[in-house]
């Protein structure tokens, strides 16, 4: 059961959910007519690689059959058939047909496309052309049909395949009477993908379920060490009495007019209105519309666009060291003073706490809890993909899906995305330099976040806590999440993060190898 396979399958069925989308259609499954349709091969090529049907989900296979054919190889309709999907899934173009008995018929990857949903065609029409080697497949309802069959004398044979993965954005639909076009196509581009990128990097991982499985021991381990330190999930987290400060830092593509990290609800944690800021980009904070606190008022407002982001984080975390010594300077004694950060928000965070130590000690005095929501403490690989996607891209779904999955401006050769990467100097820099003792530092990161998987938000020194968020927002819903909210109540109220199931233990673990070591493998792939 590689790794490398269920990895690619958890990714690659995010990055298609953004190009895919539901439709009402009646939810029916028709058996095949024996004879009632005339089939022939959709391309004159010999087959590089037959049709075998995997005996588990994860097992080595071909759902269909691949042809040797050149680019540019004219591909045709095997059968009469209506045109039900032709379009792109994961940057590449894929064209399903279904014919009166009942198969239903799929072509790609192609590099064009000649025909388009709805169009009735007859067998032989052109349907477009090979983009390189063909995959033909077929399906009749959830089950696989050996496709050469289709071009013999009597019944096809129908074999019951294992899925790749429980499909809920796929399956649910269904059983509400809605199916989803492009569905086949989607499951042919993830057989498609997996065998030709796994090809592609046969090093990244070891064939075998070990390393899985040694990660939910792992899992395991820690969670039993938990037990001893965590607030029972019927706990209700106490409001906290008396005044707090809170500075907010938002991540990468933030401005001072929206940022995911104004969705924490600064009210529920007991701050006053006039008691929050946020940091600006540019320096000081992001203009208040309202009243602030006479501490805040001296820190200068300025806007920032969310091109600022992208740009030196170190300079970032000397400007907001800056303001947190302005701050300090004004508070009186004692007055705790707080710092929530989204995203890269956290690394700007650190910055500013090594700035200060060396610097400013005292102001640590004030300081006494820090919260990440989603902070690639150990890099975000899709950064490193971005930039070599940029320079040696292997596939059209590289820089633009890696884009579409973060729903970022960025640039290959912006320094924040550079810094991003992991292995750079300032992750580096940053590892040999431990939050300041005295300042409390929880991590909280969302369990299906695909931006910066849970992992990668791990922390040394931190309090590190996974929430159940999930979704293809993930990474922009945590700060606002009821989940992520909890947790923050009780670090503010100085309790241990809430105590989680071993079974939810394990998911945790697994879910973020599943979706980071994706990642890394596509960096692989792109030259690394």
């Amino acid at each position: 059961m590689p790794r490398f396979v269920i990895r690619s399958i958890v990714a690659l069925t995010v990055i298609t959910s953004f190009v895919l989308t539901a439709a009402p259609a009646a939810a029916t499954t028709t058996e095949p007519v024996p004879g009632s349709v005339v089939y022939t091969p959709p391309v004159d090529a010999p087959t590089q690689d037959p049709f075998r049907p995997p005996t588990t989900p994860y097992g080595p296979g071909n759902r269909g059959i691949e042809y040797a054919t050149a680019a540019g190889t004219v591909v045709v309709a095997a059968a009469d058939g209506t045109v039900t999907f032709a379009g792109v899934v994961a940057g590449r173009r894929w064209v399903t047909i279904r014919h009166a008995d009942g198969v239903r018929t799929t072509y790609g990857p192609l590099l064009d496309l000649l025909v388009s949903a709805g169009d009735r065609v007859r067998g032989g029409d052109p349907v477009g052309s090979s983009s390189g080697a063909l995959l033909f497949t077929a399906r009749v309802g959830d089950a696989y049909i050996d496709p050469a069959s289709l071009f013999e004398a009597g019944p096809p044979r129908v074999y019951l395949v294992p899925e790749p993965l429980d499909r809920p954005q796929a399956q649910a639909p269904r059983q509400r009477g809605w199916s989803l076009p492009g569905g086949d196509a989607l499951l042919s581009a993830l057989d498609w993908e997996l065998r030709h990128l796994s090809a592609a990097a046969p090093t990244i991982v070891s064939l075998t379920p070990a390393p899985l499985l040694a990660d939910s021991v792992q899992a395991l381990v820690t969670w039993r060490q938990a037990q001893s330190r965590c607030t029972a999930a019927s706990t209700p987290a106490p409001r906290p009495p008396g005044r707090r400060m809170a500075v907010l830092v938002g991540g990468l593509g933030s401005s001072s007019a929206s940022a995911a990290v104004d969705a924490v609800d600064t009210g529920a944690l007991g701050y006053q209105p006039a008691d929050v800021m946020r940091f600006s980009y540019s320096g000081g904070r992001v203009p208040a519309d309202g009243a602030v606190a006479v501490e805040i008022r001296g820190v200068v407002g300025a806007d920032y666009r969310a091109r600022d982001t992208t740009g030196d984080i170190e300079t970032s975390g000397h400007r907001l060291a800056e303001v947190l010594v302005q701050i300090a300077d004004a508070a009186p004694e004692g007055l705790p003073l707080d710092v929530i950060a989204h995203s890269q928000g956290g690394l700007v965070v650190r910055v500013a706490l090594a700035d200060l130590a060396a610097t400013h000690p005292e102001v640590l005095d004030h300081l006494h809890l820090v919260i990440t929501l989603g902070t690639p403490h150990e890099g975000a690989d899709l950064a490193e993909f971005v930039q070599r996607a940029d320079s040696n891209p292997i596939d059209p779904i590289g820089f633009d899906a890696a884009q579409i999955v973060a729903g970022l401006p960025i640039s290959p050769d912006d320094e924040a995305v550079r810094q991003l990467a992991p292995g750079s100097d300032l992750l580096a820099k940053l590892a040999a330099t431990p939050p300041p003792a005295g300042v409390h530092v929880v991590s909280i990161a969302a369990r299906g976040d695909v931006v910066v998987p849970s992992g990668r938000s791990r922390l040394a020194g931190a309090d590190n806590v996974i929430v159940p968020v999930d979704g293809p927002s993930a990474h922009a819903d945590l700060p606002g999440s009821a989940a992520a909210l909890r947790e923050m109540s009780l670090a503010i109220a100085g309790l241990a993060p809430s105590c989680e199931t071993a079974a939810d233990a394990v998911l945790d673990a697994v879910g973020s190898d599943l979706i980071g070591n994706f990642e890394h493998a596509l960096v692989v792939t792109q030259g690394g």
